[in-house]
């Protein structure tokens, strides 16, 4: 079956909206477990949670009809709100969370112009990594240089001794 130019651009498509897919899959498969675990704080997430999948899809819906200057507030109005969610959760879902920024970082390298493309990169960098240091519990320089080397001398060893 020879590959049509139909089937080139039918793929082309689909992996364009992949992230979106993604987002949107991931957005609301947050809100279904938040629902099922029925907890105080679930009703405090959700709500941020649903208002940040429903400004996506919104964007997306608008995408062409959205100005130069709309696209950037749009992105902008975005990572506030994701990181306003990141932020009020609790430490260890953080890091579930945090998955979200792939897909916005994609859409950030959709933007107009260069300079926002790089504002927008540096803003979600910035945000995401001060939200897994926060989750983390702050930054450990350690896991850039470790003060000692381990007990056997070479860089990586268990600490159980071998019985070579």
């Amino acid at each position: 079956m020879p590959v049509t130019a139909l089937a080139v651009r039918r793929s082309a498509v689909a992996a364009r909206h992949l992230p979106h897919l993604a987002f949107l899959v991931a957005a609301v498969g947050t809100l279904v477990r938040l629902f099922e675990l029925n907890h105080e704080l679930c009703w405090r997430i959700a709500p941020p949670t649903a208002a940040l999948a429903l400004l996506y899809a919104a964007g997306l819906a608008q995408w062409d009809r959205l100005g130069s200057w709309a696209r950037p507030a749009w992105l902008g109005l975005l990572l506030l709100l994701w990181s306003w969610v990141a932020w009020s959760l609790p430490a260890r879902l953080t890091f579930g969370y945090a998955w979200l920024a792939v897909p916005l970082a994609v859409l950030a390298l959709r933007m107009p112009t260069r300079t926002a493309r790089t504002m927008a990169l540096g803003t979600l960098t910035a945000l995401l990594v001060a939200a897994l240091l926060r989750a983390g519990g702050g930054f450990d320089p350690d896991v850039l240089a470790p003060r000692r080397s381990p007990p056997c001398g070479r860089p990586y060893c268990s600490t159980t001794p071998s019985s070579d």
